[in-house]
């Protein structure tokens, strides 16, 4: 593959925590992902901007649009990162340690909520990994529970 077939059909990662070294806004952030989509003398078209703005919304984080990365919270950080990797429309997105993903007080339906799980069955699979099986039951079509790197359950999640 490409470099550029790669980048648009890989399977960005989201880290526990994110930081950016330089003073970017969280739409500039997003916008990253549309990079391996763009022309090389290309800039943002307004469909790429449009992608972004879904995602964005998607995550609840369209109100941080003007607002710099670094000033925003960590679970906004990672809510910011995940639309990025949503914009990037990749066919697999994997995310690890969800755990933590908008801050520990929010409900696992809230956090869910936070991952867009609609976008996830409609257009992209996302793989998680997290010990809140909470957040897994509410965010997940389908669950594989591991011990040692051995698969031990694997199925939907039901209601207890």
């Amino acid at each position: 593959m490409s470099r550029r077939d790669l980048a648009q059909g890989g399977s960005p990662s989201i880290p526990q925590e994110t930081h950016s070294a330089f003073d970017y806004s969280a739409l500039e952030i997003v916008m990253m992902g549309r990079y391996p989509h763009l022309a090389r003398s290309s800039s943002r078209a307004p469909s790429d901007l449009a992608i972004a703005a879904r995602a964005m919304a998607d995550t609840g984080t369209a109100s941080f649009e003007d607002r710099r990365f670094a000033a925003l919270s960590g679970g906004e950080r990672q809510r910011v990162v995940i639309a990025g990797a949503l914009a990037q429309a990749s066919d697999v997105l994997l995310l690890r340690r969800t755990d933590r993903v908008a801050g520990p007080r929010l409900s696992a339906r809230d956090r869910g909520a936070a991952l867009a799980p609609e976008r996830a069955t409609a257009e992209t699979t996302m793989v998680v990994s997290t010990h809140d099986l909470n957040l897994a039951a509410a965010l997940c079509a389908e669950l594989v529970l591991l011990k040692e790197g051995r698969v031990i359950a694997r199925g939907p999640p039901t209601p207890c």
